[in-house]
Order: structure tokens, then sequence, then C-alpha cells
């Protein structure tokens, strides 16, 4: 069997007849192996395969693919029911329909793979690093996402270590992992930025010849920002997110009922910065027209983010930063914005059904407030924070409906 040396692990390369062939006759140890460019749908036994799978797949008898490299992989509506796939990397999978639930892919590398409408209910995706990733419509019930990123880092020191030691003609794309991949990606980027490098050198060969010659300009650790990663339309009721890193996500149309999304009083250590207890990142995060009752996220980062159309029920919102967010058309119902950083954000056609807590709230900068259904009937303004703009708006608004001033009602800032 060909032994191939991915990141510093040593993979047992085997073909998709050999995986096939391996599961049906009982075999459920495959971790570290390396499968790629094979598209089981289309491998004569691969119905027999699902249907085995299916009738001996149980807890206590589950595939274990730990520490497993697929790449290029097309193996739609899968059954894997809790399958151990913890440090599992799959780059460009395709896993639409698959059935996933109480999968444990912890700390697993996601890049370009698509598991739209696939059943990850209550699987566990800890510390996971996402990049091209496709949740959509699939269903996340009580999935946890504690310290999930679009984010990741890596050694320069260990990824120069690499390169000096290969001969110039193994300087090639396939030769390297994912990750070693994506932080040399991040790394032509800098190299660009400080003018180092001709935006027209594109091949890995010549860029990371060149790179040698400018290794003092690289950071210690090479960080790169995933993108394209979307769960609009999916099922993340009760699911945990405490301690993610989700900037720019799309969970458009989601329905995250009862979802835990950032409690900050959590300590949470995550492995793509070693830091404890950072913010939750869902700067830019797409929330337009998903279900977010009873939610927490309670200090998040959500600056800029869109909740335009957002069912916000019950939910925690206390203290999240969220200057510059679209709330317009977004429902309010005994919803909690105390301490909130509100600044700038957009309140278009909101609406306050019950009870919307402005308490200790920043307001500086607020558009539209005047077009927010209800929010002086139902709004509860303690010490919110507001120019004299917003004050002598709201003031006319309280008036208009009879309301009584209160002095203590506003903090005016500049």
């Amino acid at each position: 069997m060909e032994l191939v040396d991915i990141d510093g692990k040593s993979l047992r390369k085997i073909t998709g007849d050999e995986f096939i062939q391996k599961i049906i006759s009982g075999e459920r140890y495959l971790e570290r192996i390396l499968l790629e460019d094979v598209n089981l749908n289309q491998h004569p036994r691969f119905a027999e395969f699902n249907q085995y799978l299916k009738e001996n797949t149980l807890g206590g008898n589950s595939l274990v693919l730990s520490q497993a490299y697929l790449k290029g992989v097309q193996a739609k509506g899968i059954y894997l029911p809790y399958l151990n796939g913890r440090y599992i990397t799959l780059e460009d999978v395709d896993l639409e329909g698959a059935y996933l639930e109480g999968a444990d892919l912890e700390e697993a590398q996601l890049s370009g793979i698509i598991l739209r409408g696939a059943n990850l209910r209550e699987a566990c995706l800890q510390q996971v690093f996402l990049n091209e990733a496709d949740f959509s419509w699939a269903v996340l019930e009580r999935a946890d996402l504690t310290g999930a990123s679009t984010r990741t880092s890596y050694s320069h020191t260990t990824l120069k270590e690499r390169i000096d030691e290969m001969e110039s003609s193994e300087l090639d794309k396939t030769n390297f992992s994912l990750k070693e991949r994506l932080s040399i990606n991040a790394m032509r980027i800098h190299l660009r930025k400080q003018g180092y490098l001709d935006p027209s050198v594109d091949d890995y060969k010549r860029f990371l010849l060149k790179k040698r010659a400018h290794d003092e300009e690289v950071v210690e650790s090479t960080l790169f920002e995933g993108e394209n990663v979307s769960f609009a339309r999916a099922n993340l009721n009760r699911a945990t997110l405490i301690g993610a890193y989700l900037k720019g996500v799309d969970f458009r149309g989601a329905s995250l009922i009862d979802a835990m999304i950032h409690d900050d009083s959590a300590n949470i250590h995550r492995i793509d910065t070693d830091e404890e207890s950072p913010p939750m990142m869902l700067e830019d995060a797409d929330f337009r027209e998903s279900d977010l009752t009873s939610a927490i996220m309670k200090g998040a980062n959500a600056a800029k983010a869109k909740f335009s159309g957002a069912n916000l029920t019950n939910t925690n919102i206390s203290g999240v930063y969220a200057a510059g967010a679209d709330f317009s058309n977004a429902e309010f119902n005994q919803t909690d914005l105390t301490f909130a950083d509100l600044r700038n954000s957009d309140f278009m056609n909101a609406r306050i059904v019950k009870n919307a807590w402005f308490g200790n709230a920043d307001l500086r900068g607020a558009k539209n407030l005047d077009k927010c259904s209800g929010l002086i009937r139902n709004g509860r303004f303690s010490y919110t924070m507001v120019t004299q703009k917003e004050k002598w708006l709201l003031e006319e608004m309280l008036r208009k409906e009879g309301k009584r001033l209160m002095t203590t009602r506003w903090d005016v800032q500049k």
C-alpha cells in the first residue's frame, strides 16, 4: 500500500474500489487514509455499499475516518451516522444529502465541501475550519459548532522548513496540504501588498522561489480568512455556536430557534488564534429572513450584519456590537437590546410587537427610527445613548403618542 506524507502525517493511499470493499468486508478503522479524485456515486457497488451501511452502522459500530484526507470525492447521500471523523480533511468533497447524524467532526478541515441538505443533527463540529462550505438546507439541530471558524493559521517556520527541504521540481501545489496551500495563498497576498512580489507571479514554483529571498518579510504565523460559507435555510435550532468566528457567513432564511450563538460569560479556547474568550465574530454575517426566536447572542460582534426581515422574538442580543447593522423589516418581540451598540444601524420598517428593551443601548446615528413601527409604544428606554438629533426625534415621537417625557430616559452624547 502506497504511503503519502501530507502535513507531517503518513497516510495510506487507497482507491475507491478498496474503500468500498474494505467497508463491506467489515473493516471499520480507516483512519489516516488518503482517498482522492473518485466519484463513489458512479461506482457499480455504491447502492449495495450504502445499503450495507444502513443495515450495519450503529453507534458502537460506526466508521472511523479520523485524520483521513478526502479530496475530490463525490458521495451524495452516503449513510454515515456517528462517523468518527475527528481531525479529518475534506477538500472539494460533495456530500449533498448525506446522513451524518451524530457524526464527530471535531477539528475537521472543511474546504470546498458541499453538505447541502445533509442531516447533521447532534453532530460535533467543534473547532472546525470552514472555507467554501455549503450547508444550505442542512439539518444541524442540536449540533455543536463551538469554536467553529472561517479563519485558520499556519506556522511560517514549519512551512519554511518544508519548502527549504524540497527540490525546485517538487514546488507544486499537489505536494502541499490544504492548510499549507491556504497559508501560501495568504503569504502571496502579504508579499504583494508589501511590494516584494510581482502580481504576475502566479504559479507555485515561481512564487516559492521568489519567497525564499524575502522570508524576513513574512510574519511567523500566516492567517487565512475563509469565505463563501453558507448555512442558508439550514435548521440550526438549539445548535451551539459559542466562541465561533463566522465573519461574513450566510444564514439567510435559517432557523436558529433557541440557538446558543454567543454567551460572553463563556470561556472558550480557540485553536485559530490561541486566545481565550474571543468575541463571537458575526461581522457582515447575513441573517436576512432568519428565525432567531429565543436565540442567545449576548455580547457578539455583529457589526454590519444583516438582520432584515429576521424574527427576533425573545432574542437576547444584549451587549452585542451591531454598529451599522441592518434591522430593516425585522420583528422585535420581547427582545433584549440592553447595552447593545446600535450606532448607525438601520430600523427602516422594523416592527416592535411587544417590548424591546433599549436600556443603556447606544442609538447614536441610528437610521429611520421614525419608520420603526411600535418603537415608542413598545420600546423601553432607560439611559439610552443618543445624539441631540435622535433625542429631538424620539421626544417628538413621544409627544405624538402622548407619552410622558422622562429626564432619565436619554444619555445625550455627541
